[in-house]
């Protein structure tokens, strides 16, 4: 809702924030749009390594679709932007960074939860 400016006022920074909070949690679509925030924000190199390692954690666990092929198209933009020694810098990071907390399932996925829409 902060990214769109949705029912609150617009602001990246708080959009960052509640991405970085479900991106700890192990959430695919965070990644996403926090790799994608990031991009946008070009601030600075460090950015852009942090936005290519959660883009290729995207990438890695979304379904195919969509947001994988957003996931896809993001990781060729920072490519384009970043140096060969920056690429290989976030696939280490990419490597090697986990989830403070993953969860066992989405909430969709439960069973409970399917048959209580159907």
């Amino acid at each position: 809702m902060y990214e769109s400016g949705c029912a609150l006022v617009q602001s990246d920074l708080m959009a960052m924030f509640w991405y970085t909070r479900a991106a700890e949690r192990g959430e695919p679509t965070a990644y996403l749009s926090l790799a994608n925030l990031m991009y946008k924000s070009k601030t600075d190199t460090p950015t852009l390594i942090e936005a290519m390692k959660f883009a290729l954690w995207a990438l890695a666990l979304l379904p195919d679709g969509g947001n994988k092929d957003m996931s896809r198209t993001l990781v060729e933009l920072l490519q384009a932007e970043l140096s060969t020694e920056d690429i290989e810098q976030a696939r280490m990071l990419a490597a090697t960074w986990e989830p403070l907390y993953q969860e066992q399932y989405l909430q969709s996925d439960d069973p409970a939860f399917r048959h209580s829409t159907q």
